[in-house]
């Protein structure tokens, strides 16, 4: 087998070829290379698997990027300037350290899926209301027991998993979003819904889950 190129050589030929796509997943990196802001043409970029302990703010330089792949690395925060990634579609930074998000994640105005499952969240910044086009949500494996006023807000959202977590009620807050169609809440020390609200649907069961009284 050929040696595999560097890291520094993939990023030299992206950039001599303009690429809009660069995958540097599982290749042990403890850094994120400087060179990598200037491929201001990437849309996708994926660091799976990586030893990441913190991003650069020039990251934010990246102002096409729709993918952006970070699970698995070891990120205790993130930068401010994250919330210059205007065109953000997916952002996955799910097994990390992350201990909270930067309020400039609600810039992330046409952000559909985010993924911060299993890392030591403790609280969602107010911000996160502002990302009115998010889809597809998912929390679960953090420490929340509550959720921002703003997530009312969320009018697209469909999908949101909250498992593992410590919520002892579920907010009521949850009644406010018209296309959430999935929950998951699993995990957490919450009441079991008896058969007949189940049966209901999901209105039913938010309403259910989040009454202190059915605890």
């Amino acid at each position: 087998m050929g040696k595999q190129p560097s890291v520094v050589d993939r990023i030299l030929k992206a950039k001599e070829q303009q690429a809009t796509e660069l995958v540097l997943a599982d290749l042990k990196l403890n850094y994120f290379p400087e060179s990598l802001a200037d491929l201001n043409g990437l849309e996708k970029l994926d660091l799976y698997a990586n030893n990441l302990t913190l991003l650069p703010e020039s990251i934010g330089q990246l102002h096409n990027l729709k993918y952006l792949n970070l699970q698995w690395n070891i990120l205790s925060k993130l930068p401010e300037s994250i919330g210059r990634l205007k065109n953000l579609r997916e952002l996955y930074i799910a097994t990390n350290k992350l201990t909270h998000l930067p309020e400039s994640i609600g810039n992330l105005e046409n952000l559909e899926i985010l993924n911060v499952n299993f890392n030591t969240l403790d609280a969602l910044p107010e911000s996160l209301g502002n990302l009115h086009k998010l889809k597809n949500l998912t929390l679960n494996g953090n420490f929340l027991s509550s959720l921002p006023e703003s997530f009312g807000q969320l009018k697209n959202l469909e999908i949101l998993n909250l498992e593992e977590n410590v919520f002892a009620s579920l907010p009521t807050v949850l009644a406010k979003l018209p296309k959430l169609r999935q929950l998951e809440y699993a995990g957490n020390p919450l009441p079991q819904p008896p058969e007949p609200v189940l049966q209901k649907g999901l209105p039913a069961l938010i309403q259910f889950l989040s009454d202190p009284g059915n605890l």
